[in-house]
């Protein structure tokens, strides 16, 4: 097989082996790995930096066609959603966004081209201020891509090749995956940690001394590839932090201002519970609707007028992408409140008429305890019972018509379980997990890989 690939992550060591044997067993030829992390393991000759790429290191000599402006003038508001997540460009300016885009993808373009590349392996689903732009360079320029991501069982995880296949499988049989009919979920990710917990965890990284020392190389790189500019470094560094601490009282006192702590359950509501920002789940699953009040004016305009929206905010969001502007458009948006976070999750979906989300798991906490669901984005439960998927025209009685079968709910689990991989891609887990087996992890792992390989590139068997 030996096919010119690009891969795009992999920095744990666990991921790393994986790749690295796909290699050594002719399965690619890996012609650049493009990392992100000081933590990263990959010594790989063709490792880059993906910042260096904006460095005046690269030339970009590429030839740029129309076609390719219009690909990047109809793709660039969700090219500056990504970019945006970076500390680089907490506080550029729109033409520094516009440049930073063309220069990602000429880079990527001349990149893929030259070096005849077959197909870009991503570990997780594109998202973040390069893969995003990265995965839908390769789909313009018609080149394959394949990326891992975790599923919602600990033990299986899914390749596929397009961010739309989420969430996309056959009934193959009539097997049942055992789920408890209830709302409430153990969903370890949305625990908070504890402050003394960060404090061990940062004090037990201060003395890792491999992790120390690609941190200050990491640093030293940002040196070097901004000291004709040291000055305007630090000084940015320096406003950075002081608009991190005024925006974080703003956000404090807009939530005071908008926030109801009292709720009567019993009047006629719909539950959005916010998501995370910035995070792959609205960024790049969200699709448009990375935009939660977008969705939510939307869905304003769906349900009767005297209906109430509660609106809850994630336990985790902090000032990030929730400025005072982000509180006045929703308190603009008739008949919504703004739930204090005290308030019962569980509760809420439970007296709910139904809960609308872009793509989060409080979706799939309503079906499976037998309250229909509205989802704007790309949900990996989206196909089961008790889901409508957002488009023109839906009214009220087409979700609240959707019947939910509990039996059959298990059965599209257990089927769709059945399209992944049984192995873990999730890193925090296997670090979680005592005694996790890492040795039979990384051989299904690498299994994976040359299954799905050899499945999308079948003229090559």
């Amino acid at each position: 097989m030996n096919l010119n690939a690009y891969i795009s992550g992999f920095d744990s060591t666990n991921q790393l082996n994986a790749i690295l044997s796909l290699e050594k067993e002719s399965y690619i030829n890996i012609k650049e790995w493009l990392v992100d992390s000081h933590t990263s393991v990959t010594h790989n000759t063709s490792k880059w930096w993906w910042d260096i790429i904006l460095s005046e290191k690269f030339k970009n000599e590429c030839f740029i066609s129309e076609d390719d402006i219009k690909f990047i003038e109809y793709h660039k508001r969700d090219f500056f959603q990504h970019l945006v997540r970076e500390k680089l460009f907490e506080r550029s300016s729109i033409f520094d966004l516009d440049h930073a885009v063309f220069k990602l993808f000429l880079y990527f373009k001349n990149c893929l081209l030259n070096n005849d590349i077959k197909v870009v392996l991503f570990s997780d689903i594109p998202h973040g201020a390069y893969n995003y732009i990265l995965y839908l360079t390769a789909k313009h320029l018609s080149i394959k891509t394949l990326f891992m991501f975790s599923s919602f069982w600990e033990d299986t995880s899914y390749i596929c090749e397009n961010i739309s296949d989420i969430g996309e499988f056959d009934i193959l049989s009539n097997s049942e995956y055992p789920i408890k009919r209830e709302f409430e979920k153990d969903l370890p990710y949305m625990v908070i940690e504890s402050r003394w917990r960060k404090f061990q965890r940062k004090l037990k990284d201060a003395f890792n001394i491999q992790k120390l020392s690609s941190k200050i190389q990491h640093r030293q790189r940002r040196y070097f590839m901004y000291r004709k500019y040291i000055g305007h470094y630090l000084l940015l560094n320096i406003c950075r932090n002081i608009d991190r601490y005024r925006n974080t009282l703003l956000y404090k006192k807009s939530c005071e201002l908008h926030l109801s702590r009292n709720f009567d359950l019993t009047q006629n509501f719909v539950y959005f519970a916010l998501h995370l920002q910035p995070e792959m789940t609205t960024d790049t699953l969200g699709g448009r609707y990375y935009d939660q009040c977008l969705a939510i004016k939307l869905l304003r305009q769906m349900i009767p007028d005297n209906w109430i929206i509660a609106v809850k905010e994630n336990p985790k969001q902090t000032w990030y992408m929730r400025s005072p502007e982000f509180f006045n458009w929703l308190s603009s948006i008739p008949n919504l409140i703004f739930l204090d976070r005290s308030i019962n999750t569980y509760d809420l979906i439970r007296h709910s008429k139904f809960v609308a989300t872009i793509s989060g798991t409080v979706g799939w906490e309503a079906i499976t305890g037998g309250k229909q669901a509205l989802v704007f984005g790309t949900a990996w439960y989206r196909k089961f019972p008790g889901v409508c998927t957002y488009r023109e025209n839906l009214t009220v009685q087409d979700i609240l018509s959707k019947e939910i079968d509990h039996k059959l709910i298990c059965q599209c689990a257990q089927n769709l379980r059945n399209t992944g991989y049984f192995f873990t891609a999730n890193i925090d887990i296997i670090n979680r997990k005592k005694n996790f087996d890492t040795k039979n992890n990384l051989v299904s792992m690498k299994r994976a890989w040359i299954d799905k390989l050899k499945r999308v590139f079948t003229s090559y068997d």
